[in-house]
């Protein structure tokens, strides 16, 4: 996964590509939740639709573990435009 963020604390975008098709629905997702909100609306959002509409018992210990990483540095990205405002 390539993911390239945009954008300050106030509107946080994220551009994201993979080879996989399967990971790029993954990505979709990711982003339909968290692109285009404010830092602080990421940080509390929870990547809890994962688990609510049932993904999490489909997916491979490889796709969870990327998924959760591809979550991390979009919260990572959120936690340190937050603090440079």
């Amino acid at each position: 996964v390539w993911i390239v963020p945009e954008g300050n604390a106030q509107s946080l975008r994220f551009h994201a590509i993979s080879d996989s098709a399967i990971v790029s629905g993954l990505i979709y997702l990711a982003l339909r939740v968290y692109s285009g909100r404010s830092a602080e609306e990421i940080l509390a959002t929870e990547p809890t639709y994962i688990q609510d509409i049932g993904l999490s018992r489909h997916l491979s210990p490889t796709r969870s573990n990327g998924v959760a990483a591809m979550l991390a540095f979009i919260r990572d990205t959120a936690q340190s435009q937050s603090a440079q405002s």
